[in-house]
C-alpha cells in the first residue's frame, strides 16, 4: 500500500487525481498548490490533503468555501478575507486573488472578475436614531 504512505505535491493546471504524473515542474507564483501526506500506524491508515490557496496566510480552499457557507456567509473578497485572512499576506493578494475570487464566483453565481471587493450593504452596526 505505498500509494498511502508516499506523499506527493501536485500545483498549477491537470492536477486532479487521474492527472497527476512524476515531473520536475517548478511551483510558480500564483499556482494552486495540493498536498496529499498519507500516514500508516499499527495498522491504520491516514490520509490528508489540502490545497492552499494563500500560502502567505496558509489559507486551504476547504477555509473559502467555510467563509462562503457559513450562518453569514462572505458576499465579497473582502468579506473572505475578514473570515480567513486570505489577501492579507505579505502578498497583498497579489498570488492569490485569483484563487478566492474564483471560489467566491461559484457562490455568488457570478463571474470571477464581477466579485464586489467590499461587503454590499455592509453597515457599520448601528441605526438611525429614534424619535420621541
Amino acid at each position: 500500500m505505498a500509494h498511502v504512505t508516499t506523499p506527493f505535491v501536485a500545483s498549477g493546471e491537470h492536477m486532479a487525481p487521474p492527472n497527476r504524473i512524476a515531473s520536475d515542474k517548478i511551483i510558480r507564483e500564483g499556482d494552486l498548490v495540493f498536498i496529499d501526506i498519507g500516514a500508516m500506524w499499527s495498522g491504520y491508515f491516514g490520509d490528508l490533503g489540502r490545497t492552499v490557496i494563500c500560502a502567505c496566510e496558509k489559507v486551504t480552499a476547504l477555509e473559502i468555501h467555510d467563509a462562503l457557507r457559513c450562518a453569514i456567509p462572505a458576499k465579497s473578497i473582502a468579506g473572505v478575507a475578514k473570515r480567513t485572512r486570505a489577501t492579507w499576506g505579505r502578498c497583498q493578494g497579489a498570488a492569490c486573488l485569483s484563487g478566492v475570487s474564483f471560489i467566491t464566483s461559484l457562490y455568488l453565481e457570478a463571474a470571477a472578475w464581477q466579485i464586489p471587493w467590499g461587503e454590499p450593504s455592509a453597515t457599520i452596526g448601528v441605526a438611525e436614531a429614534r424619535r420621541g
